[in-house]
């Protein structure tokens, strides 16, 4: 515990210092509630959605489990569609791509234990944009 963050990954203190006060999660008390852990899952996992634009774009099927989305991840999910398709690389309707991608699979957790374990080791940790989004 350093700072009122619990430090699960074991970071440098300035490493720790620098999530807390501009990554970490808060409550409207400004309480940290979230773990460098937790963040780096919440960001693999956010990665792992805009993945799945992406296999079903390819139009492919791969063995794997469904994707089940909160309202959180379908809103990243949409956000992410949209961009996509104002740069005109996909012509469907968010509704119709996800009336589409119900009946595929695609083996989104995959993706996202491989991101998340590259951060956790960190080999690799996105941008500051990334990050905050």
């Amino acid at each position: 515990m350093r700072m009122g963050v619990t430090d699960d990954l074991k970071l440098l203190l300035n490493a720790v210092k620098v999530l807390e006060s501009r990554y970490l999660l808060k409550d409207e008390l400004g309480n940290v509630i979230e773990t460098p852990r937790e963040l780096f899952h919440r960001v693999a996992y956010n990665v792992g959605i805009i993945e799945y634009i992406y296999e079903f774009m390819k139009n492919t099927s791969h063995n794997g489990s469904r994707l089940t989305l909160g309202e959180l991840q379908e809103s990243t999910l949409r956000r992410g569609f949209g961009n996509l398709r104002k740069e005109g690389y996909v012509k469907d309707s968010f509704e119709s791509f996800m009336e589409k991608a119900g009946s595929l699979t695609a083996d989104v957790a995959k993706y996202i234990e491989k991101f998340e374990k590259v951060m956790d080791d960190l080999d690799f940790v996105p941008n500051s944009p990334t990050l905050m989004n």
